[in-house]
């Protein structure tokens, strides 16, 4: 139940809290009919799709567990409910199941050569990338010269933050990486000097991903204006809802991780 906090918050928040709680409510049981297992991460799924989904929920529901029928088959030892997210995003986001497997290997596989160790951050990584419609060596060598040039700028990524990485690949362009990562060093400070963003209040992986997220959204706003933006135009919705899915997925799972320590 602790880990419930998060979405009662979030429910407070909206004006329309109680309908959006039954819906959230109803597609639960709608999920776990579909297969998925009753977690403590499946909630963060059903409030995802209850204020996402726009009457498409089913649909999107029986995609997913294809999707997360596939991720299985690709990786089945680091594939557990805390991908249920992830395949749920890809299935809202029009990511056919079917055509969606070789390409997850293969993107896999380049970021593996690229330097980032098999993990579980490297599966959610290969995942989220398989958003864009670019050529796989175009947007994995992207994803691989961000996190480079973070490394380079001494900004340490933990395990929750680094899936960012492959957000900020969807919107950028290699042009705009040193721009970036100056802006992701500036916001970083910034935070830091704020009375309850330090490591013994709010910690540091929250603060990592808010600080990502603080420049995605800047990014995303000008992407907006820009109709001539010719990448990532017919994506943007899609680049919304994985950074909003990286933030769900992390802030769930430590969640559980804090229920499970008894904390």
């Amino acid at each position: 139940r602790s880990s419930l906090l998060t979405i009662s918050a979030s429910l407070s928040a909206r004006e329309d809290g109680e309908e959006t709680f039954r819906k959230a409510v109803s597609l639960y049981e709608d999920l776990k009919a579909a297969g998925f297992s009753s977690t403590q991460y499946l909630p963060y799924v059903a409030y995802f799709l209850a204020t996402e989904a726009d009457g498409e929920a089913k649909d999107t529901i029986a995609r997913a567990y294809e999707m997360y029928k596939i991720m299985k088959q690709n990786n089945y030892w680091l594939t557990s409910a805390d991908d249920h997210m992830m395949a749920t995003l890809l299935a809202h986001s029009g990511v056919d199941p079917s055509a969606a497997s070789v390409e997850m290997k293969e993107i896999y596989e380049y970021l593996n050569e690229g330097g980032i160790r098999k993990g579980n951050v490297l599966q959610s990584m290969s995942h989220l990338l398989l958003i864009s419609n670019e050529p796989v060596y175009k947007k994995a060598y992207r994803l691989l010269s961000i996190r480079k040039g973070l490394k380079d700028a001494d900004i340490k990524l933990d395990s929750y933050s680094q899936s960012m990485i492959a957000v900020l690949a969807l919107v950028k362009q290699e042009q705009e990486i040193n721009k970036t990562i100056e802006q992701i060093r500036e916001t970083s400070r910034f935070l830091e000097s704020q009375k309850g963003f330090g490591n013994w209040s709010l910690g540091k992986g929250i603060r990592n991903m808010l600080r990502n997220a603080l420049v995605l959204s800047e990014d995303l706003d000008d992407i907006v204006k820009d109709s001539v933006h010719t990448t990532v135009q017919n994506s943007i919705q899609s680049i919304l809802l994985a950074q909003q899915a990286v933030m769900i997925g992390a802030v769930s799972a430590a969640a559980v991780s804090s229920s499970s320590g008894g904390n």
